[in-house]
Formats: C-alpha cells, structure tokens, sequence
C-alpha cells in the first residue's frame, strides 16, 4: 500500500516542481514587461479595434452571401401556369418563371405548332429554332464573314464528331449497363418502393394550388360513357374534386371525343423540391447502389 501511494504522488510532485518553475519565471519577467505594456497599449487597443472592424465585415459579408443563396433557394418560389383545350382548336400554354419572372419559360403549342422560348431578364432565345429572319435568308452586313466562319466551324464540328463517336457509343452502353444492374439488383424490391415513395412526394409538392378542368367527354359506345362517369363520381367524391374537375358525358358521339380545357397554377421552392431527393439519397439502399455502380463504373 506504502508503495503504491509513493507512486501515486510522484506525478503531483513533478506538477508542483513545474508551477514553481512556471511562477519564478513570471516574477522574473513582470517587472520588464510591465514598462512595456504600458508603452505598447495604445497600439493594442488599435489592433484590437481593427480587428473588431474586421471581423464585423466578415461576418456580415457571410451573412449577406448567406442570405443571398438562401433567398433564392428558399423563400422565392418557382411560379408555373398551364392552360390547355383539346378537341377543336386544340392548343396549350405552359409558363415558368423565376426571381420576379427575370427568368420565364414559356411553351405554346398552336395550330401543329410549337414554340419555346427563354426569357432571361430583357434577353429573349428562341430555343425551338424558328428564326424567321435565318429561314428566309436576309442579307445583313458581314454575311459573307458569318458564313465562311459557319462553313469552317461546321467542318470543324464533323471532323469532331466522327472522332466522338464512338465515345457516344461507349457511353450509351454505360447507361445501359447500369440500368441492367439497377434491374438485376438484389434489393431492387425495395429501390422500387424507395423510388415510387420519393416520387409520390415529388408529385405532392409539385400539385397546383388553383386546378379546374371542365368539358365534355365520350365514347362510341354510350355504355363506356357510362362506366367512365361513374368512375369518375367515385373518384371525384372520394378525393373532393368535384369543384375542380367537371366532366359531362356524351352518349350521342360515334367515336372517342374529348373537349377538355384545363387552368392550373402553382408555386414551389427549390428547397422544397429537393427534400424528396435528399430524402432518398440518404437510405442506405440507395447509397450502397450508387457506390456499386460507381465501382463498376471504375473497373
């Protein structure tokens, strides 16, 4: 017992031994420090206000870049619209915007036609590739230039691609590849159910608030009318769409008719949306199928 109690204090002497020698030393050095601390305080009290400042600066320059990322993705939502009629003068309308419609995409389908376009602040891009002034070939000072330029790169462009092909190729097969394993999977049963339940949520953010389709819909035979409508009483009734959805039956048409029109509206956030990935990425199925593909993908 003697012995183990010896051992026991010799650390707490060596601790003693080391404050003493800690103290002396500062007792030593006090009294020339002590000059020179009064000397050099005005310029401490200088850096520390500086750094003061500074730190102030960072911290509100993150605060903004902060709020600056968090604005878009979080609080300001994206706005879409789609209005659409079937039957005679069939046509659609689908618009997108973004940051107080800086950014808009609109979608028309009129007449057999389509175009899109891409508004980015004033800028407008036509990105159905309809330019009335390219179809018809107007002159325009420097034409001769653009078109040897276009000439040249579209040369460029073919050499390229004969070289890219096979890369393409090499690619498509990858995707292939990696659709097989998904489809070979062993936990590919629960993937499935992981997959469909990410999509549900996806579907139940994405549900316009303002939603009313009404018009008139039939089949040849007047007993397949009847057996739609009846479903459709049930679905409505037990979901509360009659508000939103009317339909009327017409048992006079020879063939399939259906003369729809459709408003719908909605909102969502980038967040928001990205909450059933998140949710999705995080499952360990998922993220060991992604770390087996990627290995595949290595080897």
């Amino acid at each position: 017992m003697r012995q183990r109690d010896k051992k026991a204090r010799k650390p707490r002497r060596r601790l003693r031994k080391v404050r003493r020698a800690i103290f002396r030393v500062i007792r030593t050095i006090h009294p020339i420090l002590k000059p020179l601390l009064w000397v050099l305080h005005p310029f401490f009290v200088w850096i520390s206000m500086r750094l003061a400042i500074l730190a102030a600066v960072a911290l509100f320059a993150v605060a903004l870049v902060l709020f600056i990322i968090i604005l878009p993705f979080c609080i300001l939502p994206i706005r879409y619209s789609i209005k659409a009629a079937t039957g005679d003068g069939a046509f659609a309308v689908a618009k997108v915007s973004y940051l107080f419609r800086l950014i808009r995409f609109v979608y028309e389908f009129r007449e057999g036609k389509s175009t899109s376009t891409l508004h980015i602040a004033w800028k407008k891009i036509d990105m159905s590739g309809n330019n009335p002034e390219k179809a018809e070939g107007l002159a325009y000072p420097g034409a001769d230039k653009k078109a040897s330029r276009s000439l040249f790169s579209k040369k460029k462009y073919k050499e390229s691609q004969a070289h890219e092909e096979p890369k393409q190729k090499g690619g498509f097969r990858k995707i292939l590849k990696k659709i097989r394993a998904v489809l070979t999977y062993p936990n590919r049963k629960i993937i499935m159910r992981l997959v469909k339940e990410a999509l549900r949520r996806t579907t139940r953010v994405l549900w316009p608030r303002h939603l009313i389709i009404f018009g008139e819909v039939g089949f040849s035979d007047p007993m397949q009318t009847g057996l739609f409508m009846g479903a459709y009483e049930a679905i409505t009734s037990a979901f509360g769409l009659r508000r939103k959805i009317c339909l009327q039956g017409d048992f006079t048409a020879d063939n399939f008719v259906a003369r729809l029109n459709i408003e719908a509206r909605g909102r969502v956030s980038i967040a928001r949306l990205s909450l059933p990935i998140i949710w999705l990425l995080l499952k360990k199925p998922i993220r060991s199928l992604i770390k087996d593909l990627r290995r595949k993908g290595d080897s």
